[in-house]
């Protein structure tokens, strides 16, 4: 009996310790890049870079114009509905998976339309 509350207890922990970020999410893997067209008038360009194994999917965004520098984000999925989030940024996007595109709204302070398009494999 104690042994298994301990596993119970340890895999509890473990459930709390993993983020929602290293949760295996399908059919988003590969590149995807954007255009921001920010209210300023400058525009941005973003990369997302989608990587899973065989229990974990990572993501990352680069801001492209801004030295690369690289954003960690949680990548969720239901159906074709996808959400980024970019807590570092204080940034999400909230989108729609149709084909090679991902149609939705950055919001970082204000809501702006973006779209990720899939990058072509390179071989």
């Amino acid at each position: 009996m104690k042994g298994r509350l301990g596993l119970a207890a340890g895999l509890l922990l473990l459930s709390i310790a993993v983020p929602a970020s290293a949760q295996k999410v399908a059919g988003l893997d590969g590149d995807w890049m954007g255009a921001l067209a920010t209210p300023s008038g400058v525009t941005l360009h973003l990369h997302l870079q989608v990587v899973s194994s065989a229990t974990a999917t990572m993501a990352t965004t680069y801001s492209v114009d801004q030295g690369n520098a690289a954003i960690p984000t949680t990548i969720t999925r239901k159906g074709d509905a996808v959400n980024l989030d970019m807590p570092l940024v204080q940034a999400s996007f909230a989108g729609t998976l149709k084909g090679g595109t991902l149609t939705g709204t950055f919001t970082q302070g204000a809501a702006i339309p973006l779209t990720f398009t899939r990058a072509a494999a390179t071989k």
